[in-house]
């Protein structure tokens, strides 16, 4: 909170709940008594927290998301809109991932982490305490 009366998790609600209904900040802003910068800000800080997603885009990829995925992708017979259905995603989101989880190591160095070890783990994954890690472009 920069400025003005703190959040409370009543007013939160009401942004969430108000935004996936198709309101703007400025008509979320009069109904609250808040000011319109203030609930764009608000806004952004729940999608942060991952307790709202934006309006067509899903939440982010978990390791279990991502092991289904790749379960699935073995089955040539799916195609991306029917991969998407399944997962609740959309097919660019699907083709997206499968390209980010099979892509070569690139030149510039990064490293993923997943909090839990599924049952079989993609050869590009490694297991370093108790968690898995994939590094890319070493």
């Amino acid at each position: 909170m920069v400025g003005g009366r703190p959040w409370t998790e009543v007013e939160d609600q009401q942004v969430i709940e108000l935004s996936l209904a198709g309101m703007v900040d400025a008509d979320i802003a009069l109904e609250l008594g808040r000011g319109k910068r203030a609930v764009r800000q608000r806004r952004h800080n729940l999608r942060t927290e991952g307790r709202m997603r934006r309006k067509g885009r899903g939440f982010n990829w978990t390791m279990d998301d991502d092991m289904q995925l790749l379960e699935l992708a073995k089955n040539e017979a799916y195609t991306m809109p029917q991969l998407g259905a399944l997962l609740g995603r959309s097919s660019k989101s699907v083709e997206h991932r499968l390209k980010t989880l099979r892509a070569p190591p690139s030149a510039t160095k990064a490293t993923l982490i997943c909090p839990a070890l599924p049952t079989a783990a993609p050869s590009a994954w490694r297991e370093e305490g108790g968690v898995l890690v994939r590094t890319i472009g070493e």
